[in-house]
């Protein structure tokens, strides 16, 4: 079993964004953001690396 991210899209905060939560072992949810903004900053200062990027945007 892995970790995930997880978006609550019932719940959108004022600038239509949806919080960001963390699963680790799919047994504990974490909230880490009020968007993936928030969200990417607490994982890039969380990890070794922190090279953590978000993908370009791009029409399905």
């Amino acid at each position: 079993m892995g970790d995930l991210l997880l978006r609550d899209v019932a719940s959108r905060n004022a600038d239509e964004e949806f919080p960001v939560w963390e699963s680790r072992g799919m047994n504990t949810l974490r909230l880490l953001g009020s968007d993936l903004d928030e969200a990417l900053l607490e994982l890039r200062e969380r990890s070794l690396a922190r090279v953590i990027e978000p993908l370009r945007p791009a029409c399905l």
